[in-house]
């Protein structure tokens, strides 16, 4: 298709009339060279994909992004997280795993998001289940997780998030489970939810205390849940033959 003679030839050639800032320029300049580089990749390769490519897990490349430094201080202020300790730090001594320490009182993580983005495989679900292990132990973790938008507004305005467990639970569903969603029209179940759902809550004014109140009754069982799950390893344990 020809293209009119004036007119700019692509989305990235078009003249921008909005003022940016230097760190809006900075982006903009690299995301334009990797475009770049993806053009020429692709002219010169015409079948390669035009997806940049990722590190493999347990590749000898692990693709890293540093906390910035500012947003740290400001975590920092509010948990005085203990020095000199890091889980996921860069760069990563050689033989250092983080998983298989003992974390300090106070830790910040910024671990990998995805399994692919880690030499050895593990993604932040490794970093929650070893952060939920050491504040068994009694210690603080503050762990970034990504999140949706519509989880961080629903945060900034104050809601209340529970898991679905215990409702789960009292409502006949084995450990576990996620909801089963209902068919309208056939009344049957449709289907089950392809992620693990939660609760957000908006409190009016009326249910100050009530909130309060509900946060510990949902600690309360959260904790009798526990309870009953380890009461029931050690059944098993002890009905295992030596």
């Amino acid at each position: 298709m020809a293209i009119p003679v004036g007119e700019p030839s692509c989305r990235e050639c078009e003249p921008q009339s909005v003022e940016l800032s230097y760190e809006d320029l900075v982006k903009e300049g690299v995301r334009l060279r990797a475009r770049v580089k993806e053009l020429e990749a692709r002219a010169t390769n015409p079948q390669s994909k035009s997806k940049p490519a990722k590190p493999e897990a347990n590749s000898d490349e692990e693709r890293v992004y540093v906390t910035p430094p500012k947003f740290f201080t400001a975590l920092n202020k509010d948990f005085h997280f203990t020095p000199g300790f890091d889980p996921c730090p860069f760069p990563r001594p050689k033989g250092f795993d983080g998983l298989k320490v003992h974390w300090p009182p106070l830790t910040y993580i910024n671990s990998p998001f995805r399994k692919q983005d880690s030499i050895d495989g593990h993604g932040i679900a490794a970093f929650a289940r070893k952060a939920i292990e050491e504040n068994k132990l009694g210690r603080t973790v503050a762990l970034v997780l990504p999140t949706k938008e519509t989880i961080v507004h629903l945060l900034d305005a104050g809601a209340e998030f529970r898991s679905c467990t215990r409702y789960l639970l009292e409502s006949g569903y084995p450990s576990g489970s996620r909801i089963t969603w209902i068919d309208p029209i056939t009344g049957e179940a449709a289907t089950t939810s392809p992620s693990s759902n939660m609760l957000a809550i908006l409190w009016g004014n009326q249910h100050t205390k009530q909130n309060q109140i509900a946060v510990l009754k949902a600690r309360i069982a959260a904790l009798e849940i526990q309870n009953a799950s380890m009461k029931a390893r050690l059944k098993e344990l002890y009905r295992s033959p030596q």
